[in-house]
């Protein structure tokens, strides 16, 4: 099994978002779970990369050649595979996990997990999509989604395409749902 991680490829979220990291990695390797992962070394991509790969777990990166100036391939990696360009990571990623788990992140972040969502909700794959609302990161996005849902212009899917958790155990029951 692989689990995709969607997350940050900062710095700057909170020590504890960086503690669950490690736990949740502790977790994967412990259940012998491959992490599919945007492919950087820098920010919280890169902390759960490395705390998988100490545990000698499986890390499979994808990136997109050459897109971005400052985003930095981790070459310790399991495997890297590098792709045309964003839409092509993506496609790549989804075809690669079982799984997708959110955790704090940006515009990308929210771009990868947009995108998994409406392939659940359109074309119906069965993968589970957790977002990890660790001390409420996620709450803004999920009220935004909330308050377009009484637009009714979203299938009615979309709202149960994925669950909320808040922490480890719950995410790790989320996955094998």
């Amino acid at each position: 099994m692989n689990v995709c991680v969607f997350c940050s490829s900062k710095s700057n979220l909170s020590e504890s978002t960086f503690a669950q990291a490690t736990l949740f990695s502790e977790e994967l390797v412990a259940k012998d779970i491959g992490m599919v992962y945007g492919g950087g070394l820098l920010g919280l991509m890169g902390h759960f990369a490395d705390r998988i790969i100490e545990r000698k777990g499986r890390t499979i990166g994808v990136m997109p050649e050459g897109a971005f100036d400052s985003e930095v391939a981790h070459l310790g990696l399991t495997e890297l595979i590098y792709t045309k360009d964003m839409m092509d990571r993506k496609r790549k990623m989804m075809d690669l996990s079982d799984a997708f788990v959110v955790f704090p992140g940006g515009i990308g972040t929210m771009d990868e997990a947009i995108e998994v969502i409406t392939w659940k909700t359109i074309y119906k794959f069965e993968k589970p999509i957790l977002f990890f609302n660790w001390e409420g990161f996620w709450d803004p996005f999920l009220e935004m989604l909330k308050s377009y849902e009484k637009t009714e212009l979203f299938y009615p899917e979309t709202m149960t395409a994925f669950q909320v958790v808040d922490n480890i155990p719950d995410l790790m029951r989320g996955l094998h749902a």
